[in-house]
């Protein structure tokens, strides 16, 4: 029987009875011997599913490929990707054009609609014989559980949200001055008439069948349910309040966005539940999900995607896991490693998380770029495996599975010392799985997956917000965070009120349900918070400058304006500016230093461009200015304290790792390094991956006996503080007894 339960403050798969590590590879058969040496005994790879036609199923494929694996070792575990036909004018889509999507322009697009209940039932269908034929056969013992995909790269990105086949570049014309919608050539899904019927059934769930509040919310005397249409393309990238839709003046695109997410989320939940009601609780049942710090693209991914309805899947029980790659923004051998998911909420939920490290070995063909300038893979062994420690550590640290991503199976870690460094960390991980796992970081980074609906697509700011700023500031700053969605306030308040700092960085839109509970978790009990940009702007689709006062404690007025905008420092007399340098400022205004590593992580296709509107600032006169904006002098970084907390606002995102530590640092958080170095702890575990080489001074929380782990000596013993010299984009990972 294979389950998932929860040991020592994380979520683990349990092997008849048996806590086994969740360390996993995805390779090809070829190489899965180089992987069963190391120690490592589940294997995920995409198995077929059998469906060959309509009414036509044949295994023997199934069967080679998992005999295949068998071959290598019999006490081999499997966990199948299965991807079903539906795409790329296979077979099934030439018998159902009319479920495919269709575009913006009238064509259809590369696979199925996200609607096509035609498709769902004939999926499912397949899925159960699937199961059905695994769970008679053979090797049934050997199969732990499914992993249901569909969609680009098998990720549940809704087909043709992307595009990246064609005119990829050509989302410059919506996210560079001078440009508008209107002239940008690509095209939009979802137009199909599936996708047509769900909208329209949505809605008259939605607004429980009154036509007349449908009208009143779209300010449209003449629709009605029976009729309505999908928005067009370019309403659909625009909006009438800068970066923000305002739903007085946008509900139409609101609405079906809204929608778009729940129809794309209740397909793969229906597989999911046919799949956990068929097995049970022998076999887990999972899928890729919940990409909400992804910034692909400038957001028009994301917008069309189908991820944004994160909480739905983390409250489903026929879900088990979730898996999700980590960031490809400043991945490299001098970068940082997280998820493009949020881990740490969906272990909140109870459920387990698998981190896909699909980083690139020096051993990977340099002519795969995934669209990047360069192939930013590493140049050495040396390199390769001091990721695969950094890569391993952000791991453990939070408590999450993964599996090693032998991409296409084309051996990327086929060399021996790579083996025995994989050999290593297995037997690092085994001789950890007794130890508490439990968070002990003290800043809280809150996400909102349904604020990105309330923001206009296509636009930097996006990105700004959330992927770039993690990947190159937040991750510097010498202390841990945890990421949950502003929705885990609702259920998981006791949890929530345990962090000193929280960081609201795209929360322009909450429910009143969300703001009581913010509020009773973060107005207490000397905590910091970090509002930025907009937060509460949007409360139950009612806009108003108020709400963010209410929210905040601090007045916040706006211009109605948009610009490039950075703030500068003007106050170096506070303990959160006082070691700044003279003239530091902080914002998506960005220097030509960022541009260059926008283009090499992926975004050639034009230079950054970010703008910022509407312009909002603080009028406070009660609240400290810290800085002011570059492009009207209004007051753009403030402080207030309250009594029992204090509230810091920022007009622009992107805050630099220096402020942000000495935020940090303000609110009594515990900083392991000062030298702007990555880090990654728990209770009993602790990794430096320096970006600068030379002595580092490493604080703990707490007196312990430090162990390096990675060459099993003993470094101090009870002390709060000792000193190493590093060398640069190396992983120094201790053991904190």
């Amino acid at each position: 029987m294979f389950r998932i339960m929860k040991y020592k403050g994380c979520i683990f798969i349990s092997i008849n009875g048996r806590i086994a590590p969740a360390v996993l590879a995805y390779t090809a058969p070829k190489y899965w011997p180089d992987f069963r040496r190391t120690g490592i005994q589940i294997v995920t790879y995409p198995i077929s599913v059998g469906w060959i036609g309509p009414g036509k199923f044949d295994y023997t494929e199934t069967d080679r490929q998992i005999e295949e694996f068998l071959s290598v070792s019999p006490e081999t575990l499997i966990l199948p990707r299965i991807t079903f036909p539906g795409s790329n004018n296979d077979w099934w889509c030439k018998i159902h054009p009319e479920e495919l999507v269709k575009l913006s322009n009238g064509e259809y697009g590369s696979g199925h609609s996200s609607a096509s209940l035609t498709w769902c039932k004939e999926a499912g269908d397949a899925l159960l014989k699937f199961i059905e034929h695994i769970e008679k056969s053979d090797y049934a013992d050997n199969i732990i559980g499914y992993h249901i995909c569909d969609g680009h790269f098998s990720e549940w990105f809704a087909w043709d949200s992307a595009n990246f086949e064609r005119e990829v570049h050509n989302l410059r014309y919506v996210c560079s001055s001078g440009f508008n919608a209107e002239h940008c050539p690509t095209p939009w899904p979802d137009y199909s008439k599936p996708m047509t019927k769900a909208f329209r059934e949505w809605l008259y769930e939605k607004y429980r069948g009154d036509v007349e509040a449908l009208r009143k919310a779209w300010r449209d005397p003449d629709v009605d349910f029976s009729t309505v249409e999908i928005p067009p393309r370019v309403e659909r990238v625009s909006s009438e309040n800068f970066l923000i839709r305002d739903p007085a003046k946008c509900m139409k695109v609101i609405d079906y966005d809204l929608c778009f997410q729940d129809v794309h989320t209740d397909m793969l939940l229906r597989l999911c539940r046919s799949a956990k009601e068929k097995v049970g609780a022998r076999k887990i049942v999972g899928v890729f999900y919940g990409y909400i710090w992804t910034s692909f693209f400038r957001g028009f991914y994301m917008q069309n995607a189908g991820h944004l309805a994160f909480s739905k899947v983390l409250h489903s029980p026929y879900i088990d896991f979730i898996a999700a790659p980590c960031d490809y923004d400043n991945r490299g051998t001098e970068g940082v490693c997280f998820s493009q998911s949020i881990p740490e909420t969906v272990v909140l939920h109870g459920k387990l998380f698998f981190n896909e490290v699909d980083s690139k070995t020096f051993l990977t063909d340099p002519q795969m770029k995934w669209h990047h300038k360069e192939d930013l893979k590493p140049r050495s062994l040396e390199e390769t495996i001091e990721i695969i420690k950094r890569n391993y550590s952000y791991t453990h640290s939070i408590g999450v599975g993964m599996w090693w991503t032998d991409l296409f199976g084309q051996g990327w870690y086929h060399h021996e010392e790579i083996l025995q460094a994989l050999t290593k960390i297995q037997k690092i991980e085994e001789s950890l799985l007794d130890l508490d796992r439990s968070s002990n970081h003290e800043i809280a980074v809150i996400l909102d997956e349904k604020s990105l609906l309330y923001e206009r697509p296509c636009q930097n700011l996006m990105m700004a917000l959330r992927s770039v700023w993690r990947q190159w500031e937040l991750a510097y700053i010498g202390a841990p965070f945890d990421t949950y969605l502003q929705s885990d306030f609702i259920d998981h308040e006791e949890t929530l009120k345990r962090y000193k700092m929280y960081i609201f960085p795209n929360n322009i839109r909450m429910t009143s349900d969300e703001i009581e509970k913010i509020k009773d978790v973060v107005v207490k009990d000397g905590k910091v918070v970090v509002w930025i940009w907009a937060p509460g702007f949007i409360i139950d689709d009612y806009v108003s400058i108020t709400n963010i006062v209410d929210l905040t404690g601090i007045n916040v007025n706006c211009e109605n304006f948009e610009t490039r905008l950075h703030v500068d420092i003007t106050n170096y007399a506070h303990p959160i500016t006082a070691n700044l340098p003279r003239g530091s400022c902080f914002g998506p205004e960005m220097s030509r230093w960022h541009a260059i590593l926008f283009k090499e992580s992926g975004f050639i296709e034009d230079d950054p461009n970010f703008t910022i509107g509407p312009v909002f600032y603080s009028d406070d006169s009660e609240a400290l200015i810290l800085g002011r904006i570059s492009a009207n002098d209004k007051p753009g970084l403030v402080i207030k304290e309250f009594g029992d907390w204090t509230s810091i606002y920022s007009s622009v995102p992107m805050l630099s790792k220096d402020i942000v530590r000495n935020i940090a640092k303000f609110a009594g958080v515990h900083i392991y390094v000062e030298s702007g170095d990555l880090v990654y702890a728990n209770k009993h575990f602790l990794c430096v991956y320096p970006r600068l080489g030379g002595k580092k001074v490493i604080s703990l929380p707490e007196p312990k006996t430090v162990i390096d782990l990675w060459n099993d000596n003993l470094v101090a013993e009870n002390t709060r503080r000792f000193e190493a010299t590093m060398e640069p984009n190396r992983a120094y990972m201790y053991l904190l007894e």
